[in-house]
């Protein structure tokens, strides 16, 4: 997993999403290793 440096700001998930596929950046969800949700970004 990546962490990430600000909760705040969390736009380093952006552009290691979308690397992969740019049309996916728009939601992002963070997971723990045993499923529990962490948290959840929108990105307008």
């Amino acid at each position: 997993g990546t962490k990430v440096r600000d909760n705040d700001n969390p736009f380093e998930l952006v552009r290691i999403v979308r690397s992969f596929d740019p049309c996916l950046a728009c939601a992002v969800h963070l997971v723990s290793p045993t499923g529990n949700e962490i948290s959840r970004f929108r990105v307008y």
